[in-house]
């Protein structure tokens, strides 16, 4: 399933802050890459239900 709301969400908070790539995301946040990918693909529609492995 396509979420592309939380993808549009993700993009526009990344330009606000000045962050121009996914990596970049990750190592500022801490959050895994590829966790980071699949959000700003629209592949995870509720990010608090999603677990993190940190």
């Amino acid at each position: 399933m396509n979420h592309p709301d939380i993808a549009d969400r993700l993009a526009k908070s990344m330009e606000l802050a000045g962050i121009a790539s996914i990596p970049k995301l990750a190592r500022k946040s801490g959050i895994d890459q590829n966790y980071l990918y699949r959000l700003a693909k629209g592949e995870i529609g509720n990010p608090r239900r999603s677990t993190l492995k940190c």
